[in-house]
C-alpha cells in the first residue's frame, strides 16, 4: 500500500504578525498573483519567484496597440512610395519614424512575451 505523502494541513502553521496596511499590501499583492495569502506567503518566504496574473484586457491593449502602429508604419511606407517628394515631411524624417514605431513594437512585443510566458515585467515585480 504506497505511503500518503505529508502535507501542510497536518503541520502547525506559522503565525505572521503585521500591521493593518502591512496585511493590506500582502492580501494586494496575493491578489494580483493570483495566489491564496498563505501559498504568497510561502513562495515568497522559501524564496520563489511570483509571477503576476496575465491580464487579458492589458494584453489585448497591447496588442491592439502593436496592431494600429504596424498598419501607421505601413501608411507611411505608402504614403513615401507615392508621394516621395512631400513638402512637409521629408523621406529621412519618415524613414526615422517608421523606425521609431518598429522600436516601439519590438517593446511591445517584449512585454506581451514575457507576460505571456509568466514573467512579470520589471516594474511589476514583487519587492
Amino acid at each position: 500500500m504506497p505511503s500518503n505523502p505529508e502535507t501542510r494541513k497536518g503541520n502547525t502553521p506559522l503565525k505572521v504578525y503585521c500591521l493593518p496596511d502591512e496585511r493590506r499590501r500582502i492580501q494586494a499583492g496575493a491578489a494580483a498573483a493570483g495566489l491564496s495569502v498563505s501559498a504568497y506567503l510561502l513562495h515568497i518566504g522559501l524564496g520563489d519567484a511570483v509571477a503576476g496574473v496575465l491580464d487579458p484586457d492589458e494584453m489585448m491593449a497591447l496588442q491592439t496597440l502593436s496592431h494600429d502602429l504596424e498598419r501607421l508604419k505601413e501608411l507611411l511606407a505608402l504614403w513615401q512610395a507615392r508621394d516621395g517628394h512631400v513638402a512637409i515631411v521629408t523621406a529621412r524624417s519618415l524613414l526615422k519614424i517608421r523606425a521609431r514605431i518598429a522600436a516601439n513594437q519590438a517593446a511591445l512585443t517584449a512585454i506581451t512575451d514575457k507576460t505571456a510566458a509568466g514573467t512579470p515585467p520589471a516594474r511589476r515585480r514583487f519587492r
